[in-house]
Formats: structure tokens, C-alpha cells, sequence
């Protein structure tokens, strides 16, 4: 009679030379999520060791250094496309990730440790999606119901001391039909442990200017809002359940000046353009919140800005600024030098940006099934000879009526 062992690690990795410690911790944890997950098929005992939360936590440390982004980009010709491109990479251009609801227009609401959160537009009731777009999992949550003028402004983010991913809804209603502004009238909280929400108290009137948060920095969610007369930052602190007013009084900004919230390595950043309202950036302004002393100060002021940048986006892990050309090509501006040091993938002209700093992970979360992600190189020529085909149809109606056509 044969008894069979139960099979250990160290079984796994009998006829290996290398100590089990540095391939499991050492070398494992440097491999990309797509090899991990062929190395699930080894041995159970690997399969355990590589689905546990330590080693999901040590894969996520390693590849935190590296510089990746989420780019949503709008065309006027009606195209919308999610991909993911790293600055690090030596191919340049992206890949598309089809989204599980890749029918469907979305707002993307923030990423947090390799999970995406966006809110589709156009479902009833509404829902938000969490998704791995390494794993191809998603899950999807209803958001509760509202009344018909109710809007809702999300945050994504992550409570560190409870290991729980959560997002913030906050419901809102616009004072009047034109107002920037929409008044809070209540908050609930969904964490992903529980798979329930909770209602909480604000503890202050405030309103917001967006569906969405601005930023998340440490795990928690940021507002641009308005505070009895006065703008302000509001942070919800996602480990104590309560809200934070940050003053932006000591912004010394003019009067023409489109502020950008960014995660500054750990801190709440701000880009604030001069002129970027009437078409043209004259200088950059970059400043770091001191959460110590309360206070923004200034680390870097850029002028004068080449007339070809759009916009800045984002801040990169290195120290650059990433931002974006009026003919669609990302770039890398050095602040401490003024000078361009790197240009990325060329997009189309007349394409609108948002930008999320990514990390892809092994984070699985109770309940998520299987998306039809692929992904695939971006072919422009295809994108361009569309839009050429809309416009000379266009034109042509136009000529055929002997005026302008809209749409």
C-alpha cells in the first residue's frame, strides 16, 4: 500500500535549487499578475500561498514603484475608450481594456490598489462596478435609491486599518438650475467586508461641484466644495467615518485659474493653470497641502508654458507632471527644470483627458465574476479615417441643403 504525502511547498519545489524563502518571496513577487496566476497551477500548496493576503500584500508592495495609468478619453466624433499605459514602458503606446459594460459611457471614480471604480451612465436603478482589470473580475453594487432630482457624488477608496475597500455616496441637489454647486442633503458609505451601507451624519453643511471626488490621497476620498460662503477641501477620513474641512484661503490664486487636484506622493496636491480658461496656460503653480500647519505651499512655479500644452493631469511618482499637447501627445515636464523629458503615445486631436494612477494587484473581492476584457493595441489610423468618413459625410449634407448640419 502507497501512502501519498500531503503535498507542502517545499514538495512543490523539490528538485529546485533555491532556497523556498527567495522564490516565494523574492522572485514570485516580481512576477506580473498574468504569470501569477499560472503559477496558481504549480501545486495547491503554491495555489494557497499565492491567493493568501501576505503574499497578495508583499506582490502589491513590489509593484507600487512602478508608474502606470488609467486614461478615460472622450472624442467629440463620439468615441469613448478606457486603456493603460505606463511612462516606464519602452512601448509607448497603450492598450485598450474593454470594460465589463464597455456598452455604456462611464465615469471612472478612482482606482485604489488595482481596483477601478466607475459608475456607468444610463442604468436603472444605478450601479457602481469594481474592477480588477489584471484578474478580468468584476462586481457589480446597487447604489440605493433616490429621488429624481438627486444627484450623487462618489468616492473610492480604501480603510487601511480595516483592510476594506469602501465607497462614499453622497446625494445632492442643485439650489438652483444653473448653479455650479450641488447642496449635500445625506451620505452613505458601502464597504466591500460588510457588502452593506451605512448611513452617516455629515456633521456640517457643505456642496460640492462634482459627481465624483477630485482626488484620493492614502485611501481617502477629496471634494472641491463650498463651505457656508468659502471653497474648501472636504476629505472623508474612511478608517474614522467622519468628514474633514481643509482651507484653500492660503491658495494665493488669481482670478482666471483652473485648479487640478493631484496625489502628490502621499499628499493632496493642487495644479493650478493661469489662463487655461480663455485657451491658453501662462504659467503653472504647484502646491503640496501641509497637513501639520494647514496650510498649501508653493513648490513650483513654471512660466512661461509652451503655447502647444492643453493641460497638466497628473503628478508622477518620479516628480514630473503629466500633461497633455493640443495635438493629443502626453508628455513629462521636469518642474525643476521647466524642460519636456519624455513624449508618449500620440492620441487623436480634439480628445478630452482624465487621468488615474494604477498599480495592477491580486486584490479579489467576494462576489466578482468573470468580464470579457481583452485588450489590443489602439489603431489611430482606423480612428482617424472614421472621423475623416463623419466629417466629409457631413459636409456633404451640408452641401446637398446649403447650410450647416449639427451632430
Amino acid at each position: 500500500m502507497i501512502i501519498k504525502k500531503k503535498p507542502t511547498i517545499a514538495n512543490g519545489m523539490a528538485s529546485c535549487v533555491l532556497p523556498e524563502d527567495v522564490i516565494m518571496h523574492c522572485i514570485l513577487t516580481r512576477l506580473p499578475v498574468k504569470s501569477i496566476l499560472r503559477c496558481k497551477s504549480v501545486c495547491k500548496p503554491w495555489l494557497k500561498f499565492l491567493s493568501s493576503p501576505e503574499f497578495i500584500q508583499l506582490h502589491h508592495a513590489q509593484f507600487s514603484k512602478n508608474q502606470s495609468f488609467i486614461v478615460r478619453r472622450t472624442h467629440w466624433s463620439g468615441t469613448n475608450t478606457i486603456s493603460l499605459f505606463s511612462i516606464e514602458s519602452s512601448d509607448k503606446n497603450p492598450t485598450i481594456l474593454n470594460h465589463p459594460l464597455d456598452r455604456h459611457s462611464l465615469d471612472i471614480v478612482g482606482c485604489c490598489n488595482g481596483l477601478v471604480c466607475f459608475k456607468p451612465r444610463g442604468f436603472s436603478p444605478s450601479i457602481f462596478v469594481l474592477w480588477n482589470p489584471a484578474l478580468k473580475l468584476f462586481k457589480k453594487v446597487f447604489l440605493n435609491p433616490h429621488g429624481v432630482d438627486e444627484k450623487l457624488s462618489l468616492g473610492f477608496g480604501y480603510d487601511a486599518e480595516a483592510d476594506d475597500y469602501k465607497v462614499v455616496s453622497i446625494a445632492c441637489l442643485r439650489n438652483r438650475p444653473k448653479s455650479e454647486s450641488m447642496r449635500v442633503i445625506g451620505v452613505e458609505v458601502y464597504s466591500v467586508n460588510s457588502d452593506s451601507w451605512t448611513i452617516i451624519d455629515p456633521g456640517f453643511r457643505f456642496r460640492v461641484f462634482r459627481v465624483k471626488s477630485d482626488v484620493s490621497v492614502n485611501g481617502n476620498p477629496y471634494w472641491l466644495a463650498k463651505f457656508a460662503e468659502d471653497e474648501v477641501l472636504v476629505c472623508f477620513d474612511l478608517s474614522k467615518s467622519v468628514f474633514k474641512v481643509l482651507p484653500m484661503s492660503t491658495l494665493d490664486l488669481e482670478e482666471d485659474v483652473n485648479v487640478k487636484l493631484v496625489d502628490w506622493n502621499g499628499r493632496v496636491g493642487a495644479l493650478c493653470c493661469t489662463g487655461e480658461k480663455k485657451g491658453v496656460i501662462k504659467s503653472l503653480d504647484a502646491w503640496v497641502f501641509d497637513e501639520n500647519e494647514q496650510i498649501w505651499m508653493k513648490t513650483y512655479t513654471i512660466k512661461p508654458v509652451e503655447s502647444s500644452v492643453d493641460m497638466f493631469l497628473q503628478f508622477t511618482k518620479k516628480g514630473g507632471i503629466l500633461g497633455v499637447r493640443r495635438v493629443g501627445e502626453l508628455f513629462v515636464l521636469n518642474p525643476e527644470t521647466g524642460c519636456v523629458e519624455g513624449f508618449f503615445y500620440g492620441a487623436r486631436e480634439g480628445e478630452s483627458f482624465e487621468i488615474y494612477g494604477y498599480t495592477e494587484s491580486l486584490v479579489y473581492i467576494e462576489g466578482m465574476r468573470r468580464a470579457s476584457v481583452t485588450r489590443k493595441m489602439i489603431d489611430y489610423a482606423s480612428y482617424d479615417n472614421v472621423a475623416k468618413e463623419r466629417a466629409l459625410k457631413k459636409f456633404m449634407i451640408s452641401k446637398s441643403f446649403g447650410g450647416k448640419v449639427s451632430g
